[in-house]
């Protein structure tokens, strides 16, 4: 497989081209289970880093327009590095930033707004760097850019298998009469083999 078109395809292959669903429908399931995916766990392959640089304007920095939660990256704490000397900034809860304020060495996690933001104002413009868990892009089916899957192309068959085991809860077809069941099984299967490659990785790290 190289696109989502074969995802699909391979879906309709394996409910026996049965499914009614429009094409529009189905790159909407494959999503829906490509997300489910996603948020099982932190996944290695949905790690990320940011860069960028303070300002001496305001006491924050956007957060990036995929971030889904910060990482911990130092002794299992998350930390942000700050300048060229990597000065480690820990990121705080923000319900306890008022605990914090004017303190240096601290900054937390403004979601609502998309910041960073910093306990005490920066005087000086210094690099900033970070890990944080993303939010993947929609799979699409576009002929200009096709998207793929951001894991191992080796499990993308997962995709289909779990689109699959949810197809008679759409079409409300006979239980007996189906493979729902079995791919449902092919699909945990899959999945568990992901989470043992994801884990030997984070073993290696």
């Amino acid at each position: 497989m190289t696109t989502t078109q074969e995802i699909l395809t391979r879906y309709e292959l394996q409910v026996d081209d049965a499914s009614e669903l429009s094409s529009t429908e189905e790159l909407a399931l494959a999503n829906e289970v490509y997300n489910e995916i996603c948020n099982e766990r932190d996944w290695e392959w949905l790690k990320s880093t940011f860069t960028g640089n303070t300002s001496t304007t305001v006491d924050y920095i956007a957060l990036p327009s995929n971030f889904r939660q910060i990482t911990p990256n130092k002794n299992n704490e998350s930390v942000v590095f700050v300048g060229s000397d990597y000065s480690e900034y820990k990121v705080i809860p923000f319900s306890s930033r008022r605990d914090y304020r004017d303190a240096d060495g601290y900054c937390y996690i403004d979601v609502p707004n998309s910041r960073l933001v910093f306990t005490l104002q920066p005087t000086e413009v210094k690099a900033v760097e970070y890990d944080y868990m993303t939010n993947p892009t929609d799979l699409t089916t576009s002929l200009v850019t096709p998207s793929v899957p951001l894991f191992n192309s080796k499990f993308w068959n997962v995709i289909s298998y779990g689109m699959s085991s949810k197809f008679n809860n759409i079409e409300l077809s006979e239980k007996a009469s189906s493979y729902q069941k079995e791919n449902q099984l092919e699909y945990y299967r899959i999945l568990e083999d992901m989470r043992l490659e994801d884990a030997s990785i984070k073993l290696s790290l």
